[in-house]
């Protein structure tokens, strides 16, 4: 209990299925099961704008809090994962790749459409859009011109369409700039544009004062893995 308390889970989801799984998606049985755990353990779910008021403006969180997170917007987000988060009264944030919203994408699959998006933002209040890159890049590949590229269409298309988000960014593939220089390059053009903070992959638990809020872990859940290992994860992330 007292570990849970000095610590905030990140949990990272891709896909939902009826009943396959792999890598980068759980079924609904994982999922039900995992939520499942969360709320007879007295985990509170928060969002990612919840997280941050914490960090920088010293608002107050539930002494047990988690963030669920889910990348890429896929269609199952709509059709499995959110009457799942309703029915336990789960808040969760998507991470949305604007210029991939209505098609098919090799590595994130099919992905939902503007419209559909506007319904989830108007019909479920627990649910909250951020920032994941226009085009779902891999930044530590790209030039600082491109990466502001990046970050400046993925806002403005969540503008012009009425989205409203929340000033946070999920890494494509995890991937960011590796140098202390070119972190820092990235760290400008965040607060340029109004980016309060950053998340990663990672594995690790966040300590409940995070100190680099452009390096924020998350916690990959898996298809393929065990509920051991999900267990294991909720406490300890990643030992080594």
């Amino acid at each position: 209990m007292i570990f849970s308390n000095r610590h905030i889970p990140v949990l990272m989801y891709h896909r939902v299925h009826e009943s396959e799984t792999d890598f980068l998606t759980v079924s609904v049985a994982q999922l039900k099961k995992q939520f499942n755990y969360l709320k007879t353990h007295n985990y509170t779910t928060i969002s990612v704008e919840q997280l941050i008021n914490y960090q920088k403006r010293k608002e107050k969180l539930p002494s047990r809090s988690v963030v669920i997170t889910f990348d890429d917007a896929h269609v199952s987000f709509q059709s499995l994962a959110l009457p799942m988060l309703n029915k336990f009264n789960f808040k969760a944030t998507v991470f949305l790749p604007t210029n991939l919203l209505g098609t098919t994408h090799i590595d994130c699959g099919e992905i939902l459409t503007t419209q559909a998006l506007q319904k989830i933002q108007k019909e479920n209040l627990n649910i909250e859009f951020a920032l994941h890159t226009h085009n779902h890049l891999n930044l530590s590949k790209l030039s600082e011109a491109e990466i502001e590229n990046e970050i400046s269409e993925n806002i403005s298309f969540l503008k012009k369409n009425q989205l409203h988000f929340t000033p946070s960014l999920a890494y494509p593939y995890g991937a960011r700039p590796k140098t202390e220089i070119e972190k820092n390059k990235l760290k400008s053009i965040f607060k340029n544009y109004g980016i309060e903070s950053a998340f990663r992959i990672g594995n690790r638990l966040n300590p409940r004062e995070i100190k680099e809020l452009f390096d924020i872990n998350r916690l990959d859940i898996r298809g393929n893995d065990s509920y051991l290992s999900f267990l294991f994860k909720i406490k300890f992330g990643k030992l080594f």
